[in-house]
């Protein structure tokens, strides 16, 4: 956002452009551009690369509270070592 402003109505009339960088236009669309770049770099992201971990890591706790029940009730209550005397 380097602010390029093209003079066109002097472009199709006198064949000058008047091309220039900078000046008050510069002001606003500069940070805005800056906003929308790294708005769309943290939600890329976010959507490629967080959101698949948090959802792998949901499935495994997952599992792993059923793995957790069923040794449970597979047990009746007793521990590991009174089972096996």
């Amino acid at each position: 956002a380097v602010g390029l402003n093209i003079d066109f109505r002097g472009l199709f009339m006198s064949f000058e452009p008047n091309l220039y960088f900078g000046g008050p236009q510069v002001l606003f669309w500069g940070p805005m551009a800056w906003t929308v770049i790294f708005g769309l770099t943290f939600s890329t992201f976010l959507t490629l690369l967080i959101v698949p971990v948090m959802y792998r890591l949901t499935t495994l706790m997952q599992k792993r509270v059923i793995n957790l029940i069923q040794l449970r009730k597979n047990n009746n209550g007793q521990t590991l070592e009174s089972k096996s005397v």
